[in-house]
């Protein structure tokens, strides 16, 4: 499905209706997809001596936090004056090109946009990170450990997997402690147990009272007839035989206060006791204890029996690794652990930005969109995801280049040879020298070299 999740599954990372926010794209099941390093969400600007990067979606939900620098030579439109920079590539190993300026690559827990802001290359949650850091309940933006990878409290943060849901009290969430995959409670009560007399010669019958099994959702309400024992008195279960707590008979177990047989593979359970064969495992009687990462006993079509699944994991198994496009997920095939998007995989469209084209992204097999290679463009200007070299002014192209003819080009140079005469040098055309008394000079200078030329053909 499309737009943000359906019923009481959690919701995308993100503001909802922000240009950054997740939603469902129709194709990945088990995850949010979010706009990245394709859509811009804070304008460059430069004033006072200071410059603010264009800054682009994270590809988790948010815009990329600012980042400043202070200009040596002042401001030159929405960039540092100079000519220091315009692409990474520009300045020396281990610096970033940022706002026109080389600067050093950023430490851990400083803000960055990308993973070449970052003398660790690990760009995470939006500042600088010590490793990949792609569990499903640890974080690099920690506020006491800003640039430290470490497990997180409550929900997943960024595009992570988000814990299994359906709003109820067996909800999972993260515990602070393990970071591969979040908490699940079991045995909570979620779904409270009653029990209805029988009239008109109708057998009394009680709800058995819900409890979480570690799946992360509540078991569907379910019914027991009293078999003619009727209610107690407090009407919450049937009178059977364990409704004051005594133990049923082997291949029994309690229900509502009946003992009853233990089900078959493939029933809905809510503890192992409930189960012939001793495994409850995804909401349902199992024919093992099926705990590897990728397997589950809830596949549609093969209730109770462990099978292999793909997407992301069941029940309370620890999430794959990272999210989006890049994350790891179950491939159907391997139960034992997620496998990352292939190398090459692409994750992400390309973009010009502030005369900067960035190639399509795609993914490095590790869990990371990587952006595609950037090209300087001559002109400051975009046309849609390429550069634009048209103009008006001067001050329209990057900081080498000319107007000419609506377009930017290499400025004249002075002294040029002019092979295609008689090799004389003309003068040179300097556009930012304006005056009459100048003009006049480069005429006088003209007609010399005509002349001079002209007696030198002959």
């Amino acid at each position: 499905m499309k737009g943000a999740p359906a019923g009481a599954r959690p919701a995308c990372a993100g503001v909802a209706g922000d240009s950054c926010a997740g939603a469902c794209d129709g194709k990945l099941r088990a995850t949010c997809s979010y706009p990245a390093g394709e859509v811009s969400c804070r304008d460059a600007s430069c004033s006072a001596g200071k410059a603010t990067v264009v800054a682009h979606c994270t590809g988790a939900g948010s815009c990329a936090p600012e980042q400043t620098v202070t200009c040596e030579n002042g401001c030159e439109g929405a960039i540092c004056a100079g000519d220091a920079c315009l692409v990474d590539r520009d300045c020396e190993a281990l610096e970033r090109c940022i706002a026109g300026t080389c600067a050093p690559q950023a430490g851990n827990g400083e803000a960055c946009g990308a993973a070449s802001d970052c003398d660790s290359g690990f760009c995470i949650d939006g500042v600088c990170c010590d490793r990949a850091c792609d569990g499903q309940c640890e974080a690099c933006d920690n506020v006491k450990a800003p640039g430290v990878c470490s497990p997180v409290s409550g929900a997943p943060h960024g595009r992570r997997v988000q814990c299994t849901s359906d709003g109820s009290a067996c909800g999972g969430s993260c515990d602070g402690k393990s970071a591969d995959g979040c908490s699940y409670p079991s045995g909570t009560a979620c779904g409270e147990g009653s029990c209805k007399p029988g009239e008109d010669g109708t057998e009394a019958a009680a709800t058995v009272e819900a409890q979480c099994n570690g799946s992360g959702r509540c078991p569907a309400p379910r019914q027991q007839a009293c078999g003619g024992a009727g209610c107690d008195a407090d009407e919450k279960l049937c009178n059977g035989a364990c409704a004051d707590g005594s133990p049923c008979a082997a291949g029994q177990y309690c229900s509502a206060g009946v003992c009853v047989d233990t089900q078959p593979t493939g029933v809905a359970c809510q503890a192992p006791s409930e189960c012939a064969s001793g495994f409850c495992v995804d909401g349902y009687c199992c024919g093992s204890a099926c705990e590897d990462r990728c397997a589950a006993c809830d596949a549609p079509g093969a209730l109770g029996t462990c099978t292999p699944v793909s997407g992301n994991t069941h029940g309370g198994r620890a999430g794959c690794q990272g999210g989006g496009v890049c994350g790891s997920q179950c491939d159907g095939k391997n139960v034992t652990d997620c496998a990352f998007a292939a190398s090459g995989t692409a994750c992400g469209a390309g973009y010009c930005s502030s005369g900067t084209q960035v190639g399509a992204s795609s993914c490095d097999g590790a869990g990371q969109c990587e952006p595609g290679e950037q090209l300087a463009c001559t002109s400051f200007s975009c046309d849609g995801a390429e550069c634009s070299d048209a103009c008006e002014a001067d001050s329209d192209c990057t900081r080498s280049m000319q107007c000419r003819e609506g377009k930017c080009a290499e400025p004249y140079k002075i002294n040029a040879v002019d092979e295609g005469t008689c090799g004389c040098r003309a003068p040179g055309s300097q556009r930012s020298t304006p005056g009459a008394a100048v003009a006049g000079l480069g005429i006088a200078l003209l007609l010399t070299w005509r002349r001079r030329c002209s007696l030198r053909a002959a």
